[in-house]
């Protein structure tokens, strides 16, 4: 397992812009797509584990950089503040943007 590499690839379209507010909903298309891989090696017992125990250390050490309410958050949501990115980066994971492009005016949300 050692040797055995994954590699998941991503793809998001959404806007260039941000909205000033969350209450705010877009009101055209998504105009931009990004392409993105994460890869790593021995997914089995070997990363599964380190990235467990790197969430839980991050859980542990930086309590101020999480979310302030409770509630149920995905991962990106609930890590975005932390330095569960650049641990997981310094124990092997690759991340990568393959593509960065603006959209047509064709496409649909």
């Amino acid at each position: 397992m050692n040797q055995t590499e994954f590699f998941m690839k991503f793809i998001g379209q959404g806007w260039t812009q941000k909205l000033p507010t969350v209450d705010q909903e877009y009101t055209t298309a998504p105009d931009k797509t990004v392409v993105a891989q994460i890869s790593a090696f021995n997914p089995g017992y070997g990363f599964t584990v380190t990235a467990l125990l790197l969430s839980a250390i991050t859980l542990l050490r930086e309590p101020s950089t999480l979310p302030p309410s409770g509630g149920v958050y995905t991962p990106g949501a609930a890590f975005e503040h932390t330095s569960l990115f650049n641990q997981l980066t310094k124990h092997g994971m690759k991340f990568e943007v393959l593509s960065d492009s603006s959209l047509g005016s064709k496409s649909k949300l």
